[in-house]
């Protein structure tokens, strides 16, 4: 009996601590009462287990390394079946990269509780979460936290909850970065969740594949705002926020989401989801293969978008998919989707401003696609409606004021419509519904009069002053010449341009930065930069003159760059397109479009006209 005593004790004395101290410096430990750890420890599985309601830990800034054997399923901080508890400035470090389902701070059956201000490290290989919200743990905050999730297997998430509603997540840093090829890694996972408030979290997620921000399934009545998402995967399911499986009644807002990966890319992902709202989102995806800025999959309806920015620089992939701004893949019924006041920019190879594929009953008003690479296209049968659509390029702009209603299969393309320098051109024999009423703005002309000329079908070359019947001019000044039409065919403006020995703009330019001054050689018609730095440069040749393009400065919002041989100087904001003259002719020769301004770089996509 006495060394079975003996035993007991001594098992107690290893493995498990029950104290209603408030101090402690060691672990493992289950502590009763509001305690306070006075030292950083180590332990080889799991460390502190808070075993009643109304009670705090507070780490005070102590390091708790945990898992050191690298098991499975050891927890730095763990609470069960209690309410009204607090964790706060703990620093948990997992410090094996062995073990699975490994995590920081797991709640479960945790209700009124508080987890702010902590710094949490987690490792191993599959199911590794920094931070765990279980089952019926409700009206949770997690804030102020900074995580670093990192793993080798499937599944490795900052932040995972599941089965609970009203909780809020706000404030942390998070960053995760799985390394597996068959893994999902998330920077904040719900599931079966509610009345959730995700808002002013900034989130990083890489890794080999499937790298979302922010994952939604079965997630109803949340809002997800003023979020910043950057996820960085080489492989298919780079997004950063996806709502999948039944996520309804979802608010979208004011989030800044950038997706940068090598092979699938889309900011905004909602699939057989219906009755959410996106709005007020910058949206941008650096994808060098497909990319999308919000696309909407399987069915999704009553979708109200408004109020976007979406810039998308992705090519055509290897399948034939597009890229697009804004894709739409349904199953040709009504989705009554409604999308208002979004300006798009799609500057890949075949990217389409809007692609609706299989959908029907959407309306699209008050819309601009900005220079896109091609405009919108609408394959299948379904009708959709737009409304005050701006097509949008550096040389100027059409605005189609009335409502467009899509009846089958239209293909609205540069080939069909553009604007060049000084000219606006729609093909009303493949696009008959834009035979119609619309405002025309042609900029960047250098004319003494605003005679407005139109091809009037004598001889399809010739252009003739055009008549008021046809055309009424509404203002001409600072080199824009608007006006309205009631047809469409092939518009300009006067037809001999002012002399001009003096060029815009001059030498000099904005202020310069601490970057080492490197150049970049442009050897084909078109580049996609990487970021690029205040001093560094980009070369070229046009008509066998060599120039240069200098980054003279990069703030959050603008990049002033300077252009020679004939020095101009130019500040551009994120999404601007400038068509540019090299020489004193006044023909643009060179467009410079701004892509993403992040981290003191600027990315742009220069074009040789």
């Amino acid at each position: 009996m006495l060394k079975k005593g003996i035993v007991s004790v001594l098992f107690l004395m290893l493995f498990s601590f029950q104290v209603s101290a408030v101090d402690f410096n060691y672990c493992p430990i289950t502590i009763n009462d509001s305690s306070t750890l006075t030292a950083d420890v180590t332990v080889t599985t799991s460390c502190v287990v808070l075993n009643n309601s109304n009670t705090f830990l507070d780490c005070n800034g102590k390091k708790i390394s945990w898992n050191s054997a690298g098991g499975n399923g050891d927890t730095a901080v763990r609470a069960e079946n209690v309410s009204n508890i607090t964790i706060k400035n703990c620093i948990l470090s997992d410090v094996n990269t062995g073990g699975a389902a490994v995590l920081g701070i797991n709640l479960t059956n945790v209700s009124y509780s508080f987890v702010f201000n902590n710094t949490v490290h987690g490792n191993g290989t599959a199911h590794n979460y920094a931070i765990s919200i279980g089952r019926n743990s409700n009206i949770t905050s997690v804030e102020n936290n900074t995580i670093r999730a990192n793993g080798t297997g499937g599944n490795v998430y900052g932040i995972n909850a599941e089965n609970n509603q009203n909780n809020t997540i706000t404030g942390n840093n998070i960053f995760v970065n799985g390394t597996s090829a068959s893994g999902i890694n998330d920077g904040i996972h719900l599931l079966a969740t509610r009345n959730y408030n995700v808002t002013n979290n900034v989130i990083e997620s890489g890794n080999e594949v499937d790298a979302q921000g922010i994952f939604l399934t079965s997630t109803n009545n949340s809002l997800i705002q003023n979020n910043t998402v950057n996820t960085t995967g080489n492989q298919s399911g780079n997004d950063g926020i996806v709502l999948i499986i039944t996520s309804n009644n979802n608010t979208i807002r004011n989030n800044t989401v950038r997706t940068n990966g090598t092979s699938t890319d889309i900011a905004i992902a909602i699939s057989a989801s219906n009755n959410n709202k996106v709005f007020s989102n910058t949206l941008t995806s650096l994808s060098t293969v497909t990319g999308y800025g919000l696309q909407l999959n399987g069915g999704s309806v009553n979708t109200t978008v408004y109020n976007n920015t979406i810039t998308i620089t992705g090519t055509t992939s290897d399948g034939g998919a597009t890229s697009d701004g804004i894709s739409i893949v349904g199953a040709d019924v009504g989705e009554f989707n409604i999308f208002e006041n979004n300006t798009i920019i799609a500057l890949g190879a075949g990217s389409y401003g809007i692609n609706i594929l299989g959908s029907s009953d959407n309306n699209f008003t008050n819309t601009i696609l900005n220079n896109t690479a091609q405009w919108i296209l609408n394959p299948s049968a379904g009708f959709n409606n737009f409304t005050n659509t701006t097509f949008r390029t550096g040389n100027g702009s059409i605005r189609f004021n009335g409502t467009l209603v899509f009846r089958g299969e239209h293909d609205i393309n540069r080939s069909r419509l553009n604007i060049s320098n000084n000219l606006a051109y729609v093909n009303t024999t493949n696009l008959t519904l834009l035979n119609t009423t619309a405002q025309i703005n042609l900029t960047g002309l250098s004319f003494t009069t605003s005679t407005i000329r139109w091809d009037a079908g004598i001889d399809g070359q010739t252009l003739a002053e055009c008549p008021a019947e046809t055309c009424t001019l509404i203002s001409y000044s600072g080199g824009n010449l608007v006006f309205d039409v009631t047809r469409f065919t092939t518009y300009t403006g006067p037809e001999t341009p002012v002399s001009s020995s003096s060029n815009q703009g001059g030498g000099g330019g904005g202020a310069g930065g601490s970057s080492t001054s490197s150049t970049t050689s442009m050897t084909s018609q078109s580049l996609t930069t990487q970021g690029l730095r205040a001093n560094q440069k980009v070369s070229f040749s046009v008509n066998d003159q060599q120039h240069t393009m200098t980054v003279k400065s990069v703030t959050a919002t603008s990049v002033t760059v300077t252009v020679a041989s004939v020095p101009q100087t130019v500040v551009l904001n994120k999404g601007d397109v400038r068509e540019i003259s090299l020489d004193d002719d006044l023909v643009p020769d060179f467009r410079i479009t701004v892509l993403d301004l992040y981290r003191a770089k600027a990315t742009f996509k220069l074009e040789k006209l």
